[in-house]
């Protein structure tokens, strides 16, 4: 029996005071875990840098819990995040390509 794949969308705040540089290494790496607990599919949903904060929608069969562990291991002390289980997307203006891997997947 295959197992099923849910979607989610993880939005991640870097600790406000994480040095430019370190976020250029940072947010890439969080973005990877995603990907690689998805086995590739994701889609980054939105991004403000100025704000350390950005979302990543994916799709895994990975209890949501184990995500949690896993990026609880990848963040540091003052970062924070939560996970969301997406279902439809009922509408969007200006999301064209989050809506879309929505759609998709």
């Amino acid at each position: 029996m295959a197992e099923r794949l849910q979607r989610y969308l993880a939005i991640i705040r870097l600790k406000p005071d994480t040095p430019a540089g370190e976020l250029a290494g940072r947010i890439p790496a969080l973005h990877a875990l995603l990907s690689q607990i998805a086995n590739g599919e994701s889609e980054v949903a939105f991004a403000a840098p100025k704000d350390n904060l950005f979302g990543v929608f994916f799709r895994t069969s990975t209890p949501a819990v184990s995500v949690r562990d896993q990026l609880d291991r990848s963040t540091e002390h003052g970062d924070a995040f939560l996970i969301i289980e997406v279902e439809e997307c009922g509408g969007h203006k200006g999301m064209g390509r989050a809506a879309t891997w929505l759609q998709r997947h």
